[in-house]
């Protein structure tokens, strides 16, 4: 029967396929990758809700996309992992991701975007049931 279900799920969705592994099977996902203007590590330089000072309390704030879409970010004391994508909103390409880690040791988790202009990265994060953010950042790599 989950077999079944699984077949199933392929067809509807191909951008997913059934690995087996002996007696172990796992769905994969084989997204697109993300576009390269995304990809690679960014020093977040400003924040709305927090300063300079904050964003670098236990160390530079960054973020960091790669091809696959998955990647971190970091500021004050807030660490995350990310899980992305390509979107779009009306014409503008962005990138949009969930993110799940710990802020001063507690579970966090939310959601996001970023839009890139050159060498500069602006978004919004917002964490679930709590502030929300915007934030710019500069490719450092």
């Amino acid at each position: 029967m989950l077999t079944a279900f699984l077949g199933s799920l392929e067809k509807m969705c191909p951008a997913r396929q059934m690995r087996t592994d002996g007696n172990q099977s796992w769905l994969r996902t084989n997204g697109p990758d993300v576009k390269k203007r995304y990809i690679g590590d960014w020093r977040i330089a400003e924040m709305e809700c927090w300063d300079a000072d904050y964003i670098d309390l236990v160390g530079p704030g960054r973020m960091e996309i790669g091809r696959d879409g998955t990647g971190s970010f970091h500021f004050g004391t807030v660490d995350a992992e990310i899980d992305s994508k390509e979107g779009k909103l009306g014409h503008q390409s962005r990138l949009e991701f969930t993110f799940e880690g710990s802020a001063e040791m507690d579970p966090c988790s939310g959601r996001g975007w970023a839009v890139v202009d050159g060498e500069e990265m602006t978004g919004r994060i917002y964490f679930h049931l709590g502030d929300d953010s915007g934030f710019k950042a500069t490719r450092s790599g």
